[in-house]
């Protein structure tokens, strides 16, 4: 019997089975490693079919101490957003560029807690691209720039930058880590207040169909954990719903929302989940047959797991067992790309197939020695990118890869 015991040449081989990112960096395993693995008669290693390289150089898009950066390709628009980090009062920003990291424009976002990773997040429906993000604002309820809540700002942006809406709303309070997708032109964004889960429609003209105030309550956290700086959410509209995973505490729930804002689902418990205020993330896609595909830390793992319209798990496998964190998902092609931040602070992408079978795996750029904090991808047609921060609280930089297998 012969014996392989690294399937890809740029993969780190022998990772720990701890969680949490605690354990000790795994070394890259370079060619000669892998001659040394098999036994002298075994057959050559196929060539794996992509390096996870990179296709350009480093494009420093902003410089100077900022959180984990947000991404978008759409349109022949690369947008990346920036969160300054280090004051409770920061004002985000968001690039436009070519995806040569030529500048076409910037737009300034309202105030927002740079103490705290409260990320802007970018998407592109409808024609538009959309900001939504977390902002300061009075406790009064005025909805303007102050202290006191954290209210929810959604901005929509033509391919340059320029404004084209802008409203705000939210509940009495704290309103964190708002997502959103689109049915259409029409919008569904959830987030966490305090321990409670919510969902807002608006609509093709952007509005608030009965005003600011009538949010959804999805439901309450069942453990009353009110751990909102660590909290999360992820939705996806499924093709006649909106499904809602919300990691509250240390488990990760369920909800979805249909037609008329009917809840059929309502904050399922799905088990133990790790999040935390800085390095927390998880994340959700459309699944075959309007499913979901989820992304996260089980506490003991990152696991991928595809999810019914119930919550039902329909199959689960192990992403990457050990140190890694802050999981990010894109689907492409029918495949799946979970990439990830190793121990030794490096990029690491996993490939599944639709059957969430593993079928690539490797550091992004071959290692090279390179911290790559928080990576995420974006990929637009047979383009694709990655953003990261080049330290903690670093500079953050994006990089063209080559084609992915």
């Amino acid at each position: 019997m012969k014996r392989l015991v690294c399937v890809l040449g740029l993969a780190a081989c022998g990772h720990s089975s701890g969680g949490g990112g605690t354990d000790s960096p795994d070394a890259a395993t370079g060619p000669g490693d892998i001659d040394a693995a098999v036994e002298p008669d075994a057959a050559p290693l196929p060539m794996p079919p992509s390096s996870f390289g990179f296709d350009g150089p480093e494009l420093p898009i902003c410089t100077g101490r900022y959180h984990a950066p947000t991404m978008v390709l759409a349109d022949n628009r690369l947008v990346v957003g920036c969160m300054p980090s280090g004051s409770q009062n920061t004002t985000p920003i968001v690039k436009f560029m070519m995806p040569d990291g030529t500048l076409l424009g910037q737009t300034s976002l309202l105030t927002s807690d740079g103490y705290y990773y409260k990320e802007t997040r970018l998407s592109h429906h409808d024609g538009k691209f959309q900001a939504l993000y977390e902002y300061n604002c009075d406790d009064n309820g005025s909805w303007l720039v102050g202290w006191g809540w954290g209210c929810i700002e959604l901005r929509e942006l033509d391919d340059t930058g320029d404004q084209i809406t802008a409203i705000q709303f939210g509940e009495i309070g704290h309103n964190g880590h708002p997502v959103l997708d689109a049915s259409g032109s029409e919008l569904g964004v959830a987030w966490v207040s305090y321990d409670d889960a919510y969902f807002r429609r608006l609509d093709a003209a952007r509005d608030l169909p009965g005003g600011r105030g009538a949010n959804v309550l999805l439901g309450p956290d069942p453990l009353q954990s009110d751990a909102r700086s660590s909290a999360r959410t992820q939705i996806v509209f499924d093709g006649a719903g909106y499904g809602v995973f919300t990691i509250i505490g240390t488990h990760m729930y369920f909800s979805r929302i249909e037609a008329s804002d009917h809840i059929a689902v309502s904050m399922k418990d799905l088990g133990p989940a790790y999040s935390q205020t800085f390095t927390g993330e998880f994340a959700a896609v459309a699944g075959p047959g309007g499913t979901y595909v989820v992304a996260y830390d089980d506490m003991t793992s990152v696991k991928l797991v595809n999810f019914d319209r119930n919550g039902d798990v329909v199959k689960s496998v192990v992403a990457q067992a050990g140190a890694y964190i802050a999981p990010q998902l894109v689907a492409s092609g029918g495949r799946y790309y979970v990439v990830t931040e190793d121990a030794g602070g490096r990029g690491y992408i996993t490939v599944f197939d639709a059957s969430l079978t593993k079928i690539a795996d490797g550091l992004i750029g071959g290692g090279l020695g390179r911290t790559m904090k928080y990576p995420t991808l974006a990929v637009d047609g047979t383009t694709w990118m990655v953003a990261y921060q080049n330290q903690q609280d670093g500079n953050v930089i994006v990089q063209k890869l080559a084609p992915m297998p």
